[in-house]
């Protein structure tokens, strides 16, 4: 007998030590659960959407249930999938919550603040106008989130963009403080500013007087001004860190720039001049009947000076005209817009992209542009967003 069972367990197979332990299934949570191991937080009301769509919002995480997860922990077991997402979702929102923002240490208080895939934004006023509404500050930074999230969509399809393609989240900052938004200039930008500031580079940001000139606190005006400013930021940290404005393609950063705030809100009233809001300006901001008009009567060649020009120089129909060339490059060649932004990042003029991506010359560029806009462009401009 004693010769049978050594038999026997030499034929079995031996375990290792984790083997030997029985197998625990962490998918199965509990019937309370319905089998998840957490649900979804009822904390967070119509804004739960929008929640989900950020990264980490510092009201979100105040949320006693979810601590900013939006998922409520399963009192009857621990485990689940949803379990195991809380779980890695705690940590992530301890560490954006401990990487702080400039302003707040500045300040030393806490801000309100949004992380979302491709910003990092700030908005400090209690309340702003939204048609014929108000906003608290949760629903206006959200806002802010979510347009400047959807113009930065179509961005990452232009250029063919991945989050690794960015030096780092563009920083978004509006101050209702006219002081705190001068400090913010003067101890982190370096620079006394004006009714906003920009800084381009590896950490690109923006800070704004959200009731300043041409903005007033209004819901429609700050988030539409955020989504324009945006593009400038991802413009100088896609790819290969670099402003373009202050090389001779000021048609190509400010076209942009007003493209993706048209094609959001189907109006514009950001000039980057002083980097402000200037109101309503060129045609009260609608463009397209206005460039089919402009480009009828006026018929010598635009493009061989407007393409010369650096960002802070073009005067308000030559923002019209830049964008139209934006909105003719993104219809006909949007394959050439990541190859030009580089080109021009290295000191490339216009006239060789054009004949290198284009194949054309600078002169045939604007025939077919013109060509295109007397073409497509209507005889009645859309009517443009009266709210966020």
């Amino acid at each position: 007998m004693i010769f049978l069972a050594a038999i026997a367990l030499l034929s079995c197979p031996q375990l290792d030590e984790d083997d030997a332990k029985p197998e625990i299934d962490i998918s199965v949570g509990c019937k309370e659960c319905g089998f998840m191991g957490a649900e979804d937080c009822d904390n967070h009301g119509k804004l739960f959407e929008a929640e989900q769509g950020v990264d980490y919002c510092w009201l979100a995480t105040q949320c006693e249930d979810c601590l900013g997860t939006l998922l409520a922990d399963c009192n009857k077991c621990e485990s689940g999938p949803l379990y195991i997402k809380r779980q890695r979702e705690l940590g992530k929102q301890e560490r954006f919550r401990n990487s702080t923002t400039q302003p707040a240490t500045l300040f030393e208080r806490e801000l309100p603040r949004i992380i979302s895939k491709h910003f990092d934004i700030c908005v400090t006023a209690e309340k702003m106008k939204n048609g014929s509404k108000n906003m608290n500050t949760h629903q206006l930074i959200h806002a802010m989130a979510t347009e400047c999230e959807a113009s930065a969509t179509l961005f990452d399809e232009h250029f063919q963009a991945q989050p690794y393609s960015y030096s780092n989240r563009a920083r978004l900052w509006y101050f209702t403080d006219a002081k705190d938004h001068q400090e913010v200039c003067i101890e982190i930008l370096g620079s006394n500013g004006g009714a906003d500031l920009k800084f381009y580079g590896v950490n690109p940001a923006v800070s704004s007087f959200s009731n300043g000139y041409g903005l007033g606190n209004d819901a429609l005006e700050v988030v539409r001004n955020a989504v324009h400013v945006s593009i400038h930021l991802m413009l100088s940290s896609v790819h290969q860190v670099g402003w373009i404005g202050n090389k001779k393609a000021g048609w190509f950063d400010i076209g942009a720039a007003h493209w993706y705030e048209d094609k959001l809100f189907a109006r514009v009233a950001t000039y980057c001049v002083e980097e402000a809001n200037s109101g309503l300006h060129y045609e009260n901001g609608k463009w397209r009947v206005a460039m089919k008009k402009h480009l009828r009567k006026n018929k010598d060649y635009i493009l061989p000076r407007l393409t010369q020009l650096t960002s802070g120089v073009l005067e308000e129909e030559q923002h019209a005209l830049a964008w139209s060339l934006f909105d003719y490059m993104v219809a006909n060649h949007p394959e050439a817009l990541k190859p030009m932004l580089l080109g021009y990042k290295n000191g490339v003029e216009s006239r060789v992209l054009f004949k290198k991506h284009l194949e054309m010359n600078i002169m045939q560029v604007e025939d077919a542009w013109r060509g295109w806009v007397a073409e497509t462009y209507p005889l009645k401009d859309l009517k443009p967003r009266k709210r966020v």
